[in-house]
């Protein structure tokens, strides 16, 4: 019999509009993880930030953060595979952010981890919300006083998150278009459209990569037992990557191209319906009656 790999993009995917897991997902989904589903996610979002969001689910298997830069243990944040930028490039992109007042959140291996280390939190506007997240989160992340103090070595991804003229002034002044090496994405917040969010990577992985390095952790060595949902142009990589490719959302734009089966966005809930048909008919015949 074979077994399958699911693996599933969070927001805009497996996530409500509110970017959580609704009660109704947790349920369906570690009930599934107890039926001996093989469940993991690949996200964009950093380690500090999906585990809390992800908490409730019993997840066993390794999960990638970062846009497919790190796979790392859900639990511990224990580097499993890990891709990271060139010090010399670290070095130059907080210089030159710097110089617009924008402070880095840095993903880096640190201490046998994935750690979140932030630089100057004492000069930030929203300082209270930081440092906040270094008391209650110890031994996830930590800080440093000045950006000549910043961790150059084994850093997975570097992120900004500020205004947008001062974001665009940053990329203008970075020539971030024209960089080596690197991957730069761009985004809007989902929760206030003034603000952008810049996401700064190595270019030598991707989410797809992430999901072939999961696989082989995981003792799965054929594509076609792969099963992988995305949402936007970011998740083509990883459907592309997969046996079986599922796009959810009702604007696909290129992700439909590397997909037959698209589903809509249903706060998760499309996916979790995906899931339990294809797991159950593929593996065993149900064990649980979904209670209604």
């Amino acid at each position: 019999m074979n077994k399958y790999l699911y693996i599933s993009d969070l927001d805009g995917t497996l996530l409500s509009s509110n970017a959580c897991m609704l009660d109704e997902s947790i349920y369906r989904l570690n009930r599934m993880i107890c039926d001996g589903l093989m469940f993991t996610f690949v996200t964009a979002r950093d380690w500090l930030s999906s585990r809390e969001i992800m908490s409730e689910v019993n997840l066993t298997l390794p999960v990638s953060v970062c846009n497919g830069r790190a796979v790392v243990d859900f639990q511990t944040g224990k580097m499993q595979k890990g891709y990271y930028i060139k010090s010399d490039k670290v070095m130059k992109i907080i210089q030159t952010a710097y110089q617009y007042s924008l402070f880095p959140n840095i993903s880096v291996y640190h201490q046998g981890r994935i750690q979140t280390c932030y630089v100057a939190v004492h000069q930030r506007s929203n300082r209270d919300y930081y440092l906040n997240r270094l008391k209650m989160k110890e031994s996830m992340t930590f800080q440093v006083p000045s950006i000549n103090e910043a961790i150059t070595e084994n850093v997975i991804s570097i992120a900004f998150v500020d205004s947008r003229d001062k974001i665009r002034k940053f990329c203008a002044a970075f020539d971030y278009k024209n960089q080596e090496s690197l991957s730069i994405h761009v985004y809007n917040d989902p929760f206030d459209k003034t603000i952008e969010i810049v996401d700064i990577l190595s270019d030598t992985a991707s989410k797809g990569v992430a999901a072939s390095d999961i696989a082989n952790l995981c003792g799965i060595f054929a594509k076609e037992q792969i099963v992988s949902f995305g949402n936007d142009e970011n998740d083509i990589e990883l459907l592309k990557a997969s046996g079986t490719g599922v796009a959810v959302g009702d604007n696909l734009g290129l992700l439909a191209e590397y997909t037959a089966i698209c589903l809509n966005y249903q706060e998760g809930l499309s996916v979790l319906d995906f899931l339990e048909q294809h797991f159950y008919n593929k593996n065993y015949e149900r064990k649980v009656v979904i209670q209604k």
